[in-house]
């Protein structure tokens, strides 16, 4: 009987949650519409998006009552645990550090 190499076995494996949360491309009316007028289709877009976002609208879509990125996140990327994260970050620089690989 063959072994299998773990390399062998770790390519057969599914992609992690925050894998396929990061290649997801959302279409349509999935899209996330910031109200700033930018259109975010990926994970790295939302990352640049608060790279760069003015507080007016960082504020629009996250306060104490919703974050509409970490809904974004798990209800159209899939990525529940990433969600959780975000929904407990309340500052732009939280939220990045929440999405840098490996956190």
């Amino acid at each position: 009987m063959a072994k299998t190499t773990p390399a062998a076995a770790a390519a057969k494996a599914k992609p992690a949650p925050a894998q396929k949360a990061a290649a997801k491309v959302a279409e349509g009316h999935h899209r996330f519409f910031v109200s700033n007028g930018h259109v975010l289709t990926r994970l790295d877009d939302l990352t640049a998006e608060l790279g760069s976002i003015d507080e007016a609208a960082f504020s629009h879509h996250v306060s104490a009552e919703k974050n509409d990125f970490a809904q974004w996140v798990q209800d159209v990327l899939g990525d529940k645990a990433l969600a959780g994260k975000l929904k407990k970050a309340a500052t732009r620089e939280k939220m990045l550090a929440a999405l840098k690989p490996g956190k």
